[in-house]
This record gives C-alpha cells, sequence and structure tokens, in this order.
C-alpha cells in the first residue's frame, strides 16, 4: 500500500495529474497491466517507472503468492477436517491399503494423507520410498552402515532433506540417541556413487 501512495505521490507532483490518475497509474503499473492511457513523459519520471514496476510488480506477485498460499491452506484444513468428519470406514481402509494386507500401517496413511491434501504429489511420495528402497541394499526396512557397506555409498556427502516440491524438508529430524551424534536412520540418506 505504501508503494501505491508514493507512486501516486511522485507522479501527482513530477507529471502534474490529478490524484485520481495517479492511484490509477499506480495501481495499474504495480500490476504490470498498464494500459498506456498514462505514462510518463520526463526522463526523471521513466527512470522512477523503471525501479517502480521492478519493485511493484515484485511485491504484487508475492502478495497474490501468499493470498494463494493461505487459500491452498485452508483447501487443506477442510480436507482433513472432512476426513475426520467422515471417520474411518472399510471403503477408505481399502483405499488407503497399499499394501494389500487389510490394515493401514502408519506409512500408508501418511502417504493418503499428504497427497490427498495435496501436499505432495503421489508419484513424488513414491519416487522418496523407491529411492529409499534402492539404497536398502539388505532389504531391512532400515539404512545403516551395513546399507552402505553392500551399495558403494561410504563417504559420500549427505543428500539434502526433501520437501513436497523436490528440494527440500520432508525427511524428519535425525534420531539423538542419549550418547551423542545421530544414530543411523532414514534421516541419513547418502547418495549412490
Amino acid at each position: 500500500m505504501l508503494l501505491l501512495i508514493a507512486g501516486a505521490v511522485f507522479v501527482h507532483f513530477s507529471e502534474g495529474w490529478g490524484w485520481g490518475d495517479s492511484f490509477y497509474w499506480a495501481v495499474l503499473t504495480s500490476t504490470s497491466i498498464g494500459f498506456g492511457d498514462f505514462y510518463p513523459t520526463h526522463t526523471r519520471d521513466r527512470i522512477f517507472a523503471i525501479f517502480y514496476l521492478l519493485i511493484g510488480v515484485g511485491l504484487f506477485a508475492t502478495c497474490l503468492g501468499q493470498i494463494a498460499a493461505a487459500l491452498m491452506e485452508h483447501e487443506s484444513n477442510l480436507a482433513v477436517a472432512a476426513f475426520i468428519a467422515r471417520g474411518v470406514s472399510p471403503q477408505l481402509i481399502h483405499e488407503m491399503d497399499a499394501d494389500g494386507s487389510g490394515t493401514v500401517e502408519k506409512l500408508e496413511f501418511a502417504r493418503h494423507m499428504l497427497v490427498s491434501t495435496g501436499k505432495v504429489e503421489a508419484r513424488d511420495f513414491d519416487q522418496v520410498l523407491a529411492l529409499f528402497d534402492s539404497l536398502d541394499a539388505d532389504g531391512s526396512g532400515t539404512i545403516g552402515p551395513e546399507d552402505s557397506n553392500r551399495s558403494g555409498m561410504q563417504g559420500c556427502e549427505p543428500l539434502p532433506p526433501l520437501q513436497s516440491n523436490g528440494t527440500a524438508g520432508l525427511t524428519p529430524e535425525p534420531d539423538v540417541p542419549s550418547g551423542g551424534g545421530p544414530k543411523p536412520s532414514s534421516g541419513h540418506l547418502r547418495e549412490a556413487v
């Protein structure tokens, strides 16, 4: 809002436009619409407009992004509330039961909730599980030093934690035993060579 006021005040005094036209220009310019019916005519005003556009469009895009994120979060919360209100039914258990065991394990539940609330794509979740399976050389369901010896992963740097967008964040914090450093766990995946 402050940027709109600053832009309007600047062109009002510099170009001599009325307050209505100045605010009109400030809003349309900062949203990158710019119909061209008002434009700066002086060199200093054009230079101001360059910086105003860069800052204004960036701030406008950031605001739109925050609004979209809030709406997505609200939709996610509604999906969770609907899930809780619906309760557990045989049909839901069948839907979540990926391994066909007749019961839903914690990992199956987590996958279902993350995918159904739109926090992660099923394909991305399945790729993370496939990566884990490929690193779990002994098939124990955990990754430890014995897996790094078998798969040739010794000495490699840890992968960055994954996030729903594939960059950083979904892996849990490493478990730290009372004796000090982190114990081997799924939080310590290493890149295969």
